[in-house]
């Protein structure tokens, strides 16, 4: 059971990569209303895939439904990244990001799970800018 879930939830993630890459492809950076469109896109990814961005909205009382535009998106604090292993879905991470920590307080750390896609997606982003 739990092999076909991981299975699956792979293969979700597959056809979201795939969608997100034609959605930035395809995105005109002066094209405010489709970028506003790939942004509530996400959202709703995150918040399907991500159970502590999901628990977080719960408790502002924001839920897909209730979110009509990106400016509506709410940001995950940094300091969930300090407390709890922030991913979308249920994988085994290839790279870990963390922070220098130069605050003497908790570090923050950013879970990978395919560095060639993290490389490919960041060139693609850093490409239409």
């Amino acid at each position: 059971m739990l092999c076909q879930y991981h299975k699956m939830n792979g293969y979700i993630l597959r056809i979201a990569k795939k969608s997100v890459a034609r959605s930035f492809k395809n995105l005109n950076t002066n094209d405010f209303q489709s970028a506003d469109a790939l942004k509530l896109q996400m959202f709703r990814f995150q918040y399907k895939y991500n159970s502590i961005y999901q628990n977080y909205c719960k408790s502002l009382r924001i839920s897909p439904d209730l979110v009509k535009e990106s400016r509506d998106i709410p940001f995950l604090p940094i300091t969930a990244f300090k407390f709890h292993d922030v991913k979308t879905g249920d994988f085994d991470e290839t790279m870990v990001f963390g922070s220098s920590g130069t605050t003497g307080t908790n570090r923050s750390f950013h879970f990978v799970r395919d560095l060639q896609h993290y490389i490919d997606n960041t060139a693609t982003l850093a490409a239409l800018f």
